[in-house]
Order: C-alpha cells, then sequence, then structure tokens
C-alpha cells in the first residue's frame, strides 16, 4: 500500500494497478487479520513499519483505538528528521502524524508541540539544504503551525530564494518565493504578499535573458518563460502595480517576448523524411472504382465498413459452443454457451 497523507479520507492507496488487479487496500484486511496484525504492532520496532502498521489498523478497525493511533503518530514521528530520510519518505510519514494528531484533538496536543518544534529546529538548520528547507516549510505551512514564527519564516524563504536565485535556480527560488507569498497572505499582509508576486515573475525573466545568453541560446524557451513572467505580473493587485511599476515592466517583457519569438522562428528546423512511393495505392484505387455504380465506387473508395454479417456470427458462435462444450471443461452448461452465442450475436445486430 501507498501511503497518501494529504487524502485523510483515504491515507492508503494501491501502490500497484493493472487491467487485471491491484495490490492490497485497508478493505481487504478482515477482523481477524486486523486483530492479528494489532497484536503484532507491539513486536515490531522497526519505526517506519510500526507506524504503518499501527495506523492501518487504527484506520480500519471498526471500533477504532485511541492508544493505536498515539502508537502510529509516536512510530511516523520517531523517525529522524534528515534530508535523506525526509525524502525517502519520512516527510510523508511526519505529514501523517500530524494529521492524526489533529484528529486526535486535545488529548494529541502534546505530541502536536513537540512535532512543530521538531519541524522549526529542522528549518532554522537547513540553510545549506534549501530544496529541504522548503519543504520542511511547506509542511509547517499546510499544517497550519507557527502561529508567531510565520513572519520570520517568511523572510527566511524571501532571502533564501534571492540567494538561490543568484545562484541560477530560477524554479528552486520560485518555489521559495512561492510559500513565502502564502506565509504573507495569511499574515494578511498585502504588500508583502505582492512583491513576492512581482520577484517569482522577475525570476522569470531572468531565467528567459539566462536562456538567450547561455552556452545553447533557446529563444523557444525563453519566449515560454517571458510568457510566464507576464502572466504572474498581471497577478499582482491593481492597487499595488504603482509602487512595483508593473505595468512599465509588463511593456518592456511584453517587448522581449515578441523579440524571443521572432528569433525562435529561426531556431525551427525542417525535418525530412524519404519519400513514399503511392503509386502502387493510386492505381489499386483507380482499379477498385473504375466501371461501378457511383454508390458502389464511393463505398470501395472510401473503405467504408458494412457492419458484422449477423447470420454468419450466429452460425459461426453456435458452431463453435457445440464443437467445444464448455460442460466439459469447467462444469458449465452447455446451455449457457449457446446463450453466449446468441448474446454475442445480439450485441452484433446493435
Amino acid at each position: 500500500m501507498m501511503l497518501v497523507p494529504a487524502s485523510p479520507i483515504a491515507p492508503f492507496q494501491a501502490r500497484c494497478q493493472t487491467p487485471t488487479g491491484r495490490s492490497a487496500l485497508p478493505g481487504d484486511f478482515s477482523a481477524e487479520e486486523l486483530e492479528v496484525l494489532g497484536e503484532f504492532v507491539e513486536q515490531v520496532d522497526e519505526p517506519w513499519l510500526r507506524a504503518r502498521l499501527a495506523d492501518l489498523v487504527w484506520f480500519q478497525e471498526r471500533p477504532r483505538k485511541g492508544a493505536m493511533l498515539f502508537t502510529a503518530v509516536d512510530a511516523y514521528r520517531s523517525v529522524l528528521l534528515t534530508k535523506e530520510l525526509w525524502f525517502a519518505g519520512a516527510g510523508d510519514g511526519w505529514r501523517r502524524a500530524l494529521g492524526l494528531a489533529r484528529m486526535a484533538g486535545d488529548s494529541a496536543r502534546s505530541r502536536a508541540k513537540e512535532m512543530e518544534a521538531a519541524l522549526l529546529s529542522a528549518f532554522d538548520i537547513g540553510d545549506e539544504e534549501p530544496h529541504w528547507k522548503l519543504r520542511v516549510a511547506e509542511l509547517i505551512f499546510d499544517a497550519g503551525l507557527a502561529d508567531v514564527r510565520r513572519p520570520a519564516i517568511a523572510n527566511s524563504l524571501v532571502e533564501m530564494g534571492t540567494r538561490i536565485g543568484l545562484s541560477g535556480d530560477g524554479f528552486l527560488a520560485r518555489d521559495a518565493f512561492a510559500l513565502a507569498r502564502g506565509f504573507f497572505k495569511r499574515l494578511r499582509d498585502d504588500t508583502r504578499s505582492a512583491d513576492m508576486g512581482a520577484a517569482i515573475a522577475e525570476s522569470w525573466v531572468a531565467d528567459a535573458n539566462a536562456r538567450i545568453s547561455g552556452s545553447m541560446p533557446s529563444n523557444i524557451a525563453a519566449a515560454s518563460f517571458f510568457e510566464n513572467a507576464i502572466q504572474t505580473f498581471r497577478t499582482v493587485p491593481r492597487r499595488e502595480r504603482a509602487r512595483l511599476n508593473i505595468d512599465a515592466r509588463l511593456h518592456q517583457v511584453q517587448a522581449q517576448l515578441g523579440e524571443a519569438g521572432a528569433q525562435a522562428i529561426t531556431e525551427m528546423t525542417a525535418i525530412s523524411t524519404p519519400s513514399i512511393d503511392i503509386a502502387e495505392l493510386i492505381d489499386h484505387s483507380r482499379t477498385s472504382v473504375s466501371g461501378k455504380e457511383p454508390r458502389e465506387a464511393l463505398k470501395a473508395f472510401a473503405g467504408l465498413y458494412l457492419g458484422p454479417n449477423v447470420a454468419k456470427l450466429r452460425t459461426d458462435a453456435e458452431a463453435s459452443a457445440r464443437r467445444f462444450s464448455l460442460s466439459f471443461v469447467c462444469s458449465v452448461p452447455q446451455a449457457l454457451a449457446v446463450m453466449d452465442a446468441s448474446s454475442l450475436a445480439r450485441q452484433a445486430e446493435t
């Protein structure tokens, strides 16, 4: 099973699905099997397995047991907060643990506070791993944690996005600015939120210029980036546009888009393939329609499918049913085979 912590209603989904089946889901386990798994949980020391088993039993068993929920929460949060473990699945585990703690309400308040403190500590020491720091901040934001620290977190994300953007990673920088904008909106700071919109747009412009002047110039890619910049500039509220000089920047970027689009045409190359001799096909088409009435010629030329021959299908199906009687193979009465043949013919008629 695959853990999907963002879905509290269906946190476990099939990891593998094929046209003929799927891997396990919580509903596949009987009450007796869940009882055995619940007893087994206490014997498991490995935190990943212990967390998943306890979570599964709590989620599916009725009535639900609060002790099993706390076991799952404690096991999920016992996995260390490191970059390697986070991207190996610990991030999903911590997200699920916070969701479970929220469901438990006041009885899990102390656990929620401890997880909040651990995540804030990881965020504070994550400067050397900006991608991980950003993911931790996303979880803090999504879980609605750190009321007091939100301004500091938002400003830290702005600083990180600026630094990363200067180093050339525009995509990660924009992710940082976008998350900072979310924090500022939650703080009702419209000014800083608008600043982040402009910062995201300018990041797209910087990436577009880099694609034009780079070692492998691509005006096609640059034009796409300029379009993204224009769309983002337009998300800035009108009351903030004069302060940020948005209208002037829109004019400039639109001009750059026009230039990049014109240059992009020169980068498009024609792709040719060897010619195909269709003389034989032409001769065959002419032969097929010559000497025929217009309607018959049209049918021959267009290759129209006239539908199945119902009488022939019925005869063939009944003959097959008599020849290979299913009653000798899998104890199905021969009448069913004939019925299937008739059903097949009826479907062909429709």
